[in-house]
């Protein structure tokens, strides 16, 4: 099962990112399937770097004990929000589309859920959309009294961390990734490589914030 985890984890992070990837590249004409098949040196590569990682993640969540389907909610989250990440650092934006790719996945992994532990159906629904709505809820709030300090597409992705993690867990996620924006921005006010106006891109924060809560056990 281990191996099966880190091989499947593996193959839907790097799809995802390809995914992903392909909308910023418009003079591609390949289609999906054609460009997820088309293997560069760096994407080689990066299918090593991401390999190495699930071996790391599953080892540490069998260590805490994870059933299959929690682990493959973990790494999947985690593989999209690389490139979402990585885009809203470059260009300050979260693409809605590829916030439907995590959610279409979380869906597929729901349906999974519930056929495996069909007793536990009703706290899994629970679990799911209210972890979706009271993240979106805060963060709507958040977004309002920050006077839209953090975007909308921020707001959105909360929404689909909330779906993966549930509300409690979001929460910390939510409070993680605010300390360790704080940080970096107090560093850099003092290092005066940035201003007291100037806007950063949220996205990286939150997939450090993720990592932080994943990684000690939530």
């Amino acid at each position: 099962m281990f191996y099966l985890l880190v091989v499947l984890s593996t193959v839907i992070a790097y799809l995802l990112y390809v995914s992903c990837m392909k909308e910023l590249q418009v003079e591609n004409e390949n289609g999906l399937l054609k460009e997820w098949i088309t293997f560069t040196p760096k994407r080689l590569t990066l299918i090593a770097v991401y390999l190495l990682i699930s071996v790391v993640l599953i080892k540490l969540f069998y260590l805490f004990g994870y059933s299959p389907t929690k682990i493959m909610k973990y790494c999947i989250l985690l593989g999209g929000l690389v490139p979402i990440a990585y885009e809203d650092y470059k260009e300050k934006r979260i693409p809605n589309r590829w916030l439907l790719y995590l959610t279409g996945l979380r869906t597929v992994l729901f349906v999974i859920e519930c056929c495996l532990y069909p007793s536990a159906a009703w706290e899994n629904i629970l679990f799911t959309l209210g972890g979706g709505l009271i993240s979106g809820i805060v963060l709507l709030m958040a977004y309002f009294i920050s006077r839209h300090q953090i975007g909308l597409g921020d707001v959105k992705l909360f929404v689909v961390i909330g779906l993966y993690l549930g509300a409690a867990v979001t929460y910390f996620v939510i409070l993680a990734s605010l300390v360790v924006a704080a940080i970096y921005g107090a560093v850099n006010l003092l290092r005066k490589k940035l201003g007291a106006k100037d806007e950063i891109a949220f996205g990286p924060f939150i997939l450090i914030g993720t990592i932080i809560i994943i990684a000690l056990g939530f």
